[in-house]
């Protein structure tokens, strides 16, 4: 008996820790689901996903610009779950909880970090990406899950078996058509694990590098079956040509922003770089220490985990845009580069002292960002529980003041207001751009092809049952081209719309609603 209780200890360790990281991931998440949106991104992946289950393959119903990876993936969310805002958020939290959990196996496993450093490290990334917008369910964070997949198979796989290639290219298919910044996550990976092969070689280098050409070959034809299996639906249904053709259209009109880096990196983005400027600053300290043959075995994780950092700041770069949620990869990639090095350097007290000093360097700011965020979904989930409107939920305030004026499977149109209320008001967009800037952002029209003008008489050809409208304030940086609104306007006025209600009056949300009569 004696005897078995350190295994039992042993087992029942690492138990605990991923209960206390699923509790955590849940405590932390679940509040937001009685919200109807958290970033408008998640609207028109909801949007797309509807029509998928209608039948209606990226892009022959909405139109978005995103991969199809993401879009069939909301769909079988929706296929199981139902067609509502919890489940788009459920995504999210499925999705930061494998990444946790993969985070966990990969510090303590191949990395070997002290239990309690894992479990550290890994709260921190979940705490830390609700200030940088990742507490909704953006692509970001679903590539993450992603790519601990492949990262903890390829390190599981480095002298056996053909499983672990195979994983690996298959989840590198569905991060690279959920958001194709992933590729610039493969150079990465790529590169490093070359690194951390050759730096992990037994028998040789030339036996390492066979083994590693031999993995990457059937990681590349498993990523090109996975990226087959999620195309197949849109060449059989739809048109590939086409999608691919307005794929590339926007990829090559994507513009960047010609703010200084200056004015756009927010204090959220400045304290994230910090931070992992001094997760740099660890991992090279303790590369330097690295002597003779165990000390480059030891090394090679810091090495692989640098590389996986450099490719997630890469990656933050690569559009020159510098939106904070675009930070979450580094983040990710950052937290395991850190655990790797502390593990190699071992100090005192199993490194605890340089975790926490990760910790605090995360929270100064982001954690600050992502308590604000975090506290405002739980106020939110206490409110709606005792029946009172949410704050800062525009979307069920409107849809509440429009449900006694509409049926569902009506044809809906909405302009300037989230295109979540589409899923709320369970409507028919009038539009197969039902997110508004696809039809009135330049770069956007010159991917689709969309006379703005145009697509406004063809909305109103067949009048919609409601038209709910958002403010459009040029002074504020109205969001459609002035000439579309005063379309809209005058059509809603020769059609004889009936202006039924406006809410949330005197606010950057205001919005009105709009009947047609006899509908």
């Amino acid at each position: 008996m004696n005897a078995q209780a350190p295994d039992a200890r042993s087992v029942r360790g690492p138990v605990l820790d991923v209960i206390l990281i699923l509790a955590v991931v849940v405590a932390l998440r679940l509040p937001a689901f009685g919200l109807s949106v958290i970033d408008w991104d998640e609207s028109i992946y909801a949007l797309v996903a509807r029509s998928i289950l209608e039948g209606l393959w990226p892009f022959q119903g909405v139109f978005d610009h995103k991969p199809a990876a993401l879009y069939e993936l909301f769909a079988l969310a929706f296929w199981i779950g139902g067609d509502r805002p919890a489940v788009t958020h459920a995504v999210g939290l499925v999705a930061v909880a494998v990444t946790a959990l993969g985070m966990y196996h990969i510090l303590t496993r191949p990395f070997g970090l002290a239990r309690r450093g894992a479990v550290t490290l890994t709260l921190c990334y979940v705490v830390a990406i609700g200030g940088l917008g990742g507490l909704a369910s953006n692509t970001e964070v679903i590539v993450n899950a992603y790519a601990v997949i492949w990262t903890a198979a390829a390190l599981a796989g480095v002298r056996r078996g053909y499983v672990a290639p195979v994983v690996t290219g298959f989840a590198m298919a569905a991060a690279f058509h959920t958001n194709y910044l992933t590729g610039v996550l493969m150079v990465g990976f790529a590169v490093g694990f070359l690194a951390y092969s050759l730096m992990r070689a037994e028998a040789g280098l030339a036996a390492a590098l066979r083994r590693y050409t031999v993995f990457g070959t059937l990681a590349l034809a498993a990523f090109l079956a996975g990226s087959a299996l999620i195309l197949a639906p849109i060449a059989i249904y739809a048109d590939v040509g086409q999608y691919w053709q307005e794929q590339w259209a926007y990829l090559t009109r994507y513009a960047p922003s010609s703010a200084s880096i200056g004015a756009l990196l927010s204090g959220l983005e400045q304290t994230a770089i910090i931070t992992l400027l001094g997760v740099l600053t660890v991992a090279l300290l303790g590369l330097a220490m690295a002597r003779g043959e165990a000390g480059r075995r030891e090394a090679a994780p810091v090495v692989f985990g640098l590389c996986m950092l450099a490719a997630g700041m890469a990656a933050y770069v690569a559009t020159w845009r510098f939106f904070p949620h675009y930070l979450i990869y580094a983040v990710l990639f950052g937290m395991l580069t850190l655990g790797s090095a502390v593990a190699m350097v071992r100090p005192t007290r199993d490194a605890a002292a340089l975790v926490l000093v990760a910790v605090a360097a995360v929270s100064l700011h982001v954690g600050a960002g992502a308590v604000y965020t975090y506290g405002r979904v739980a106020v939110n989930a206490v409110l709606m529980a005792h029946g009172k409107p949410p704050v800062r939920d525009p979307a069920r305030v409107v849809a509440a003041a429009a449900s006694p004026y509409f049926e569902a499977d009506q044809r809906l149109y909405v302009l300037l207001a989230e295109p979540v209320l589409y899923q709320l008001l369970d409507g028919t967009p009038a539009t197969r751009y039902a997110f508004y800037r696809h039809h009135a952002v330049p770069e956007l029209t010159a991917v689709t092809g969309v006379d703005t003008g145009e697509e406004i008489d063809r909305i109103f050809s067949t009048p919609p049952a409601m038209v709910i409208l958002g403010a459009c304030d040029p002074a504020a940086g109205c969001e459609v081209r002035p000439e579309d609104y005063a379309s809209v306007l005058e059509k809603l006025r020769s059609l004889g719309y009936d202006r039924v209600q406006t809410v949330l009056s005197g606010t950057r949300d205001e919005t009105t609603i709009y009947v047609r009569p006899g509908s």
